[in-house]
């Protein structure tokens, strides 16, 4: 289970298989405060059938990114009627975008660490 450390949260991302389209579909949680959400069905970009690539440390920093990007945006000023049922809670999405927001690049990508 590879974990990466954004800003002040904890992100564990499994990688769960390659789809019939040639993208990788993760799973995992970010942890924030004690507290934690838990995501399924994100995926990478297309990149053939080599399963190397899919769980290289690169595309494990990349998908840790992608899901706290997620996670971040559905705080209470960005939520309706189109918000997903897969979105943390307003309350957790706001605790990970002030804990990431200060290692957030100008690009929108995000500092990334590993232990």
């Amino acid at each position: 289970m590879p974990k990466r450390y954004i800003g002040d949260v904890t992100v564990m991302i499994y990688f769960e298989k390659i789809t019939n389209d040639d993208r990788g579909e993760y799973k995992g949680k970010i942890i924030v405060n004690n507290k934690s959400w838990e995501f399924n069905n994100l995926y990478s970009g297309r990149h053939g059938r080599d399963i190397k690539h899919y769980l290289s440390e690169a595309m494990f920093d990349k998908m840790a990114q992608k899901a706290v990007s997620f996670g971040s945006y559905y705080t209470k000023r960005n939520r309706g009627i189109d918000t997903p049922d897969c979105a943390p809670s307003a309350q957790i999405a706001a605790e990970i975008e002030a804990a990431t927001c200060y290692v957030q690049n100008d690009d929108g990508s995000y500092k990334v660490l590993k232990y």
